[in-house]
């Protein structure tokens, strides 16, 4: 359910190289926000070129380019989007770099709760509205 505070949808991009988990979070996020799913950081700038979005997720740890620094030039191109991260390291010095050299909002463990960071982009949300508010 949406909450009542939310007039449309938010519009969120999840990179993953993980297909199951792209698969999982499209099937119970889908009804509450507007998804677009990408499989790697590469197709995600590719997305990030013709599309905006309020809140971006990604994996730290993918094939190709890591999600750090994904998201150093996703912001060259979206430096409104708030930015979170997704990581199953509990090293941290990977948290470090992430806030330091990426400038995210959050980061979530993996395994994640779907509820969970369902309400974690919900306050990414928040905090991208009283940015370009």
């Amino acid at each position: 359910m949406v909450p009542a505070e939310q007039t449309s949808l938010r519009r969120v991009l999840i990179v993953d190289d993980d297909r199951h988990f792209l698969r999982a979070v499209e099937l119970y996020l889908a009804s509450d926000l507007q998804l677009v799913l990408a499989s790697s950081g590469e197709a995600a700038l590719e997305v990030l070129d013709t599309q905006s979005f309020d809140v971006v997720v990604s994996d730290m740890n993918m094939s190709g380019i890591s999600g750090v620094e994904f998201i150093k030039q996703a912001r060259l191109v979206a430096p409104a989007t708030i930015y979170m991260l997704l990581t199953g390291s509990r090293d941290s010095s990977i948290a470090i770099q992430a806030f330091n050299e990426a400038g995210i909002y959050m980061m979530v463990s993996k395994p994640c709760d779907l509820k969970d960071l369902r309400e974690c982009i919900f306050a990414a949300g928040n905090e991208y509205d009283k940015q370009v508010g």
